[in-house]
């Protein structure tokens, strides 16, 4: 099973996606920042952080939901506000297959 950390700075945003990301069968793990990423054993990092700035150094994919959103780099990747539902279960199951299949 899949362990994704959430750190998301709005309540309703961060616990609907903690929902979702349950009937997907993926385990959330909601943290308060993203320096818990080294807390856990995890898959992929959902966060609100600016722009990625702030992200710790890691090897974990991050997925960052912004309203200006736009990948630059190979382990961050970028959900524009507003998105859709499917957006972000395909983003995730793709971020968190790449990880499993390198395992």
């Amino acid at each position: 099973m899949s362990k994704v950390l959430v750190v998301e700075s709005h309540r309703g945003l961060r616990n609907a996606i903690l929902k979702l990301l349950e009937g997907m069968g993926i385990e959330p793990i909601e943290a308060s920042g993203t320096e818990e990423i080294y807390r856990y054993d995890i898959d992929l990092v959902i966060t609100d952080a600016a722009n990625g700035k702030d992200l710790p150094d890691t090897t974990v994919p991050v997925l960052v939901i912004s309203p200006s959103a736009k990948d630059n780099d190979k382990n961050v990747h970028y959900i524009r506000q507003p998105f859709e539902v499917g957006e972000l279960c395909n983003t995730v199951m793709k971020l968190t297959s790449s990880v499993l299949a390198r395992s």
